[in-house]
């Protein structure tokens, strides 16, 4: 049994973020591309991550 309180991983895969808040691929990088969800870049390939 888990405890009570699950662990939230500091920042999510675009993936991740995708499947949370149940939208596709194409629709959250357009939402991080316009600034309406927040994210950095990491790594020289430009990978984003959600917060």
């Amino acid at each position: 049994m888990k405890g009570q309180f699950e662990q939230t991983p500091r920042f999510l895969t675009i993936e991740q973020g995708a499947e949370e808040i149940n939208v596709g691929l194409p629709t959250i990088r357009m939402l991080l591309k316009s600034g309406e969800l927040r994210g950095i870049q990491m790594g020289s390939r430009g990978l984003w991550r959600p917060p």
